[in-house]
């Protein structure tokens, strides 16, 4: 299953946003990884010379895999992911 969604939340006055492109296999236990070319996105924004190598990078995929996490704990619960 893949599925593609854009997140939109202001913080303060500040908005804060994702694209974010999901793909869901069967496998034997949980595994959340994140494509090494995660941040390549920034070249096209910003240019061929944008830095796509920050320090900020391994924060903002450790609160992407936690978001896949809390989501994971949640799917086989009654009820399970609901789309909105």
């Amino acid at each position: 299953m893949q599925g593609e969604f854009r997140l939109r939340q202001m913080v303060g006055r500040m908005e804060h946003a994702a694209d974010v492109a999901v793909a869901i296999e069967p496998a034997d236990r949980d595994e959340v990884s994140v494509a090494p070319d995660a941040f390549t996105w920034l070249r096209d924004v910003y240019g061929p010379r944008a830095v796509i190598e920050r320090p900020v990078n391994d924060r903002l995929v450790a609160e992407a895999v936690e978001g896949v996490r809390y989501a994971l704990t949640r799917v086989g619960r009654p009820g399970g992911l609901r789309s909105p």
